[in-house]
């Protein structure tokens, strides 16, 4: 397969940036893999091309990858499509983009990368082509956590990268987060919507034990975090650190996606949202509460209890039961009562070492599948 590709195929990506960071995190990271792992020469079209300003400092000198304003200023006739096109999440590729594939002698190859899901269809409709007008055909790419979907995004040194960097850096969330060590404290980071349990977990992190460090990460959690904290009544922060009982809380600045990274690697439990942070929760091997991107249609909570299934298979009753009551509670809007909820937590918290365990099997095992990027390539070569 390498060999096919030193010559630096052409591949155009196409993103419309819906969940901020989320769908840009997803396409950038698989921009920079076929870059970097595969030679390809890749055109990232982005509608908000500003959101990827902050990760931009990391690319390398070999990485071919361009980022694309697409918007209606672009003139498309001008435009040669690439050999490749990967429509993202269904974002519908310009049709005078569509008109220009058509008009190549040599078709180009047209994926569109769906979101991911753990429910059972999607097995049945990967790799499912739907022929186009033109002598066009797309091909639908399911991302998953099973060996028949499209696996997930995983760069082929990252296992390896994520072990020494914590051997290396053991003080490195006090590095990142200015916290003061604390041997027996909790290390959480938080990246979320603005629809966080914050007014019922908050009260039981500070009335609780163990003593808490929150690591906030920036964006909408910042806001839904300030506010709640206002809301309780706590004290204002002094010199940006929060404080309430055995609670401490800071703000992170907007990190680049190795950052990130690191900050998912040194925290005990990562609370994370959406698709992109999601996977890099799995392939950090922590426990992790996911806040999944709500769908007026509450078809969420169907992807949220496929993938609680599928994460939990392999433990025992108690444990799968406990792990999905609490990733349901954290999405709950309509969120239960304070009381509950701290039970809820404390059950959870009490249990950590069983989800330690949990999570670290999940990942080693979900590792040795066939990463997207490489399935990708295997599949249009």
């Amino acid at each position: 397969m390498q060999s096919n590709l030193e010559r630096r195929m052409k591949i155009d990506i196409f993103c419309t940036v819906i969940d901020n960071w989320g769908d840009a995190g997803v396409c950038w990271r698989l921009s920079r893999q076929l870059c970097r792992e595969w030679q390809a020469q890749v055109r990232l079209w982005i509608d908000a091309p500003e959101v990827l300003q902050p990760w931009l400092n990391e690319l390398t000198d070999d990485e071919v990858l361009t980022v694309c304003a697409w918007n209606d200023t672009v003139n498309w006739q001008n435009i040669i499509p690439a050999e490749w096109v990967i429509e993202t999440f269904a974002c519908q590729i310009p049709e005078p983009y569509i008109e220009r594939m058509k008009s190549l002698a040599v078709k180009p190859k047209w994926f569109n990368l769906e979101y991911l899901s753990a429910e059972p269809w999607v097995e049945s409709h990967h790799l499912l082509a739907s022929p186009q007008s033109g002598g066009l055909n797309k091909v639908f790419y399911f991302p998953g956590l099973t060996e028949k979907t499209g696996g997930l995004l995983r760069e082929r040194d990252l296992l390896t990268r994520r072990d020494a960097f914590v051997t290396e850096h053991p003080e490195y969330w006090q590095t990142r987060t200015g916290f003061q060590p604390a041997p027996h404290a909790l290390k959480i980071s938080v990246f979320g919507y603005e629809h966080l349990p914050l007014m019922q977990w908050l009260p039981a992190l500070a009335q609780r034990e163990p003593t808490v460090q929150l690591a906030v990460a920036a964006g909408k959690a910042q806001i839904a975090f300030a506010h709640a904290w206002a809301q309780l009544g706590y004290q204002p922060p002094e010199d940006g650190h929060y404080a309430q009982g055995n609670l401490s809380a800071v703000f992170l600045p907007m990190l680049s996606q190795t950052e990130y990274d690191q900050l998912l690697w040194s925290a005990d439990i990562n609370a994370v949202r959406g698709e992109d942070s999601l996977v890099r929760a799995i392939w950090a091997g922590k426990p992790f509460f996911w806040n999944i991107y709500k769908q007026d249609d509450g078809a969420h909570w169907d992807k949220l209890r496929a993938f609680c299934t599928e994460y939990t298979r392999q433990a025992d009753a108690f444990s799968a039961h406990l792990w999905s009551q609490w990733q349901m509670a954290w999405n709950t809007h309509e969120s239960p009562t304070s009381e509950h909820f701290a039970n809820l937590w404390q059950a959870f918290s009490k249990h950590l070492d069983t989800f330690n365990i949990l999570s670290a099997n999940f990942c080693t095992q979900t590792a040795q599948q066939t990463d997207l990027c490489t399935g990708l390539v295997a599949y249009g070569v």
